[in-house]
């Protein structure tokens, strides 16, 4: 068990989650002594003060505490356009639509939810990154380990507050609140959404589970926009709340024809990732993703050619991304499909495929040829780890990580270089790449 010292049981003077809430709704507490007397205060105080070990001016995560309270609480006045950063797609009627008929399905016809889950929205954007007190790598998952068996007392203080089953619902938007971002980039399968259905357990209806996937989904959408420099666009907006349908909410979405049944939800999560359309969609979001964060780090330097870089909804990828699947996987698609299926994960990608696609297509300005290039190495990864997917008879799902690459820029930038170059250069590239990669079963 964890000892709080003397000093900081003093500090434990906000007792209920009303008064927690009243702290929340005029954002993230930035006064130190009320973010101490939250609860995990001296954990997201860490997190807040975290700096930058190659800047010391510099917080590593305290703008994105701040934003995403502040995101959550406009969102919470019960229109999205205050959170879309393109604010002309924002006008778009579809966009708008799309999010309201969501927003009722999850909550009723009622564009204002009630305080209790407002104030369940507020503490799961307040503490979603509380691992990052930790680190950043793996931050989900060491989160989840925090709240549940590090800070002890934390937890027992949490759970008076809110009640064990409200606890059990944070823990899992903790551990799992980056799976439909990931999913939107084509980082992951639809797999991953997997865990957050407990094993073992029979959810009639499946209700609990939408339930909670609903909450992750939403705070994913504000995580994005709090992220990246373009903030949440409204593409972005519908390829998440499409995925939550197809995989959750639909009459025959996996979540409800498996009828929260563990096994069965994984199973057809699985199937529905190895889809000949979904294979091609997740290809064609990785290229998109990465395109869209090396044009942005150009675009700042003197000789940017808007010519050569168009925006990126100005370039079909979903047609190169069908032509390198059907040149490079052949007679092996079926094999190919399956295998990328069960990579339900694959840590730090971007890092990669940014760098891939600014070398790429700086040299090439082709889509067809960063599409070989990209399903080259996604091809070459699932071979690497074959052994860990197929089991003798038995699929797994496995995770691929490319966290090394995150750590290593030089190491991206040569390997990128490489794999731009002839068809020798880029043989050596992929030789290297595996020599990075590591795996874990998921």
């Amino acid at each position: 068990m964890v000892v709080i010292m003397e000093e900081e049981v003093a500090m434990y003077d906000i007792n209920n989650i009303k008064q927690c809430d009243g702290i929340l709704k005029q954002g993230f507490p930035e006064d130190e002594k009320v973010l101490q007397k939250m609860p995990f205060g001296f954990s997201m105080l860490e997190a807040y003060n975290k700096k930058d070990p190659n800047n010391s001016n510099k917080y590593l995560h305290r703008n994105h505490l701040i934003e995403i309270v502040k995101k959550m609480n406009l969102l919470l006045g019960g229109d999205i356009r205050k959170i879309i950063a393109d604010q002309a797609a924002a006008k778009n009627a579809f966009v708008v639509g799309e999010w309201v008929n969501v927003w009722r399905k999850i909550h009723g016809k009622k564009q204002m939810v009630d305080e209790q889950t407002q104030q369940m929205w507020r503490l799961e954007a307040f503490l979603h990154d509380v691992g990052k007190s930790l680190t950043y790598s793996k931050h989900p998952t060491r989160g989840q380990y925090l709240v549940t068996r590090l800070k002890i007392d934390d937890r027992e203080r949490l759970v008076e507050m809110i009640g064990q089953d409200k606890f059990n619902q944070i823990e899992k938007v903790i551990a799992f609140h980056d799976r439909f971002g990931v999913l939107s980039t084509g980082e992951a399968s639809f797999g991953i959404l997997a865990d957050a259905v407990d094993r073992g357990t029979k959810d009639e209806g499946a209700s609990k589970a939408i339930h909670t996937l609903s909450h992750i989904m939403v705070l994913n959408l504000i995580d994005i926009g709090a992220s990246v420099p373009w903030g949440l666009i409204s593409e972005k907006v519908k390829v998440v709340l499409g995925d939550w349908e197809n995989a959750c909410w639909n009459d025959n979405s996996p979540l409800r024809q498996s009828n929260g049944d563990r096994g069965e939800f994984e199973r057809m999560l699985l199937e529905l990732a190895a889809r000949d359309e979904w294979v091609i969609d997740r290809i064609s979001r990785l290229l998109s993703e990465a395109y869209r964060r090396a044009r942005n780090e150009i675009l700042t330097e003197r000789d940017f050619d808007d010519s050569h870089w168009p925006e990126v909804d100005k370039i079909d990828f979903t047609q190169p991304s069908r032509q390198a699947l059907e040149a490079l996987c052949g007679i092996h698609w079926d094999d190919f499909k399956m295998d990328f299926a069960h990579v339900v994960k694959m840590d730090y990608l971007l890092y990669l495929a940014d760098r891939i696609a600014k070398v790429h297509w700086a040299k090439h300005g082709s889509p067809d040829r960063l599409a070989i290039c990209m399903v080259s190495v996604i091809q070459k990864l699932i071979g690497q780890f074959a052994d860990l997917i197929r089991r003798g008879n038995k699929m797994s799902r496995i995770g691929i990580d490319l966290s090394i690459l995150r750590d290593t820029p030089e190491v991206q930038r040569q390997i990128a270089q490489l794999l731009s170059g002839d068809q020798t250069d880029a043989s050596y590239g992929l030789e290297w790449l595996t020599h990075e990669a590591g795996a874990w079963p998921f």
